[in-house]
């Protein structure tokens, strides 16, 4: 499997999960048939986890079984959509600093109105 660069941190915590997945030309296509384990991730500069896939990671962790972490150490207000996650179904605790989540899982999700404050919430949204 041939796995961009920029993208190896990402395929390590889907690893860590236990998420199957397969890497075809350009694209990931992540299955969760398995129980999906916690993880912690920490958004840094490449090589570290890219702070742009933090939020829409996010609705795939309230898929794992337990309590996972999301640490965002590049951008303020990173978090703005973790209230309409939590709409949704979603439990996420954010510190009062804005720069840790809690996410509590496995959780089920139901659509809502909700609002993309940027793109990648609006991307998490979607997922």
């Amino acid at each position: 499997m041939n796995t961009p660069k920029q993208l190896e941190t990402v395929i390590l915590k889907l690893k860590e999960t236990g998420a199957k997945f397969k890497i075809e030309n350009n694209r990931i296509f992540v299955s969760a048939s398995r129980k999906l384990k916690p993880v912690n991730v920490k958004t840094d500069v490449y090589p570290g986890f890219p702070t742009d896939l933090q939020q829409p990671i996010i609705p795939f962790l309230t898929q794992c079984h337990g309590t996972s972490y999301v640490e965002e150490t590049i951008y303020e207000n990173r978090f703005m959509n973790i209230p309409d996650t939590v709409k949704m179904g979603a439990r996420i605790e954010v510190s009062d600093d804005n720069r840790f989540a809690t996410i509590h899982g496995k959780t089920e999700l139901v659509g809502k109105n909700v609002v993309a404050t940027d793109l990648r919430g609006g991307a998490s949204m979607v997922i």
